[in-house]
């Protein structure tokens, strides 16, 4: 079964992020935390994204 390039694009490139994250998260004393929240933001991909307050919020939600 052959991949579309999108598909393998988008695993290397969480993985990628995953890793960073946990090497500055053992960098800065926060071991899992910070990359807990890095790979569940990429689970949820672009239908949520960051405010300000650290909160996930749906992009159609007024605040």
């Amino acid at each position: 079964m052959k991949l579309p390039l999108e598909a393998v694009t988008l695993v290397f490139t969480m993985q990628y992020y995953a890793g960073v994250s946990q090497s500055c998260a053992y960098t800065y004393g926060r071991h899992t935390a910070s990359h807990d929240r890095v790979a569940f933001r990429l689970r949820l991909g672009y239908k949520y994204f960051r405010n300000g307050n650290d909160e996930m919020q749906h992009p159609e939600v007024d605040t």
